[in-house]
């Protein structure tokens, strides 16, 4: 769906300043295309500490928006011309309710992890364990050693976070993480599925 207008008054002739967006809504709604947006503040840092692997990109957004038209919401995306992902965190009306200002996060996860990892689900036959299935292939993720506990005078367990890309996702006992050599983590917890404004995060040990 695109979103077309008659835009007028000095923030719609700012063409040298504006980009084209894409929203996409949660839950799998059609697109909508913003023609013209004004990126007003870019702020970068990093989100987690990962020696600046990943970043955490606050930006904020103004575009015109017909006052018929569903906002959007709160966890939809704005895409970029380069592609970016943008999370929205606050939606304000300006401007006799035909412009917003969109607050948005982008956690450069897919261009600074330096892993994939596939996500293997089980499969049981009654209260059998009988195999494991591919259930999201190739997820960009970032490894980092958590804590090490000393088992007894030859060995230890090191427990790993993992930081996933898709917001979205949902793991427990019935999944695990592989990564590209082979080597297979079970999963001990997974936090912040839900959050709009952070990375989920697995913490796993090598099997």
């Amino acid at each position: 769906m695109a979103i077309t207008w008659n835009m007028a008054g000095d923030f719609s002739t700012v063409l040298d300043a504006s980009e084209p967006l894409t929203l996409v809504r949660r839950g799998g709604a059609p697109r909508a295309t913003i023609d013209k947006a004004w990126r007003v503040v870019d702020r970068r840092a990093e989100a987690e500490p990962t020696d600046g692997r990943v970043l955490q990109a606050d930006v904020e957004w103004q575009f015109e928006w017909p006052d018929h038209v569903q906002l959007p919401q709160l966890g939809d995306r704005l895409i970029d011309a380069a592609g970016e992902h943008y999370t929205l965190l606050a939606i304000h009306r300006l401007r006799g309710n035909t412009r917003l200002k969109v607050e948005s996060r982008n956690l450069r996860v897919a261009h600074r992890l330096d892993c994939l990892m596939d996500i293997e689900q089980a499969e049981w036959d009654a209260e059998t364990l009988v195999g494991w299935t591919t259930y999201r292939p190739a997820i960009r993720a970032c490894v980092q050693p958590s804590e090490t506990t000393v088992d007894d005078s030859s060995s230890s367990t090191t427990r790993y976070r993992v930081l996933l890309e898709d917001p979205e996702l949902q793991l427990d006992h019935n999944h695990r993480l592989v990564d590209s050599d082979g080597a297979v983590y079970r999963l001990v917890s997974f936090t912040n599925a839900k959050r709009i404004d952070a990375l989920p995060v697995a913490v796993v040990e090598r099997e």
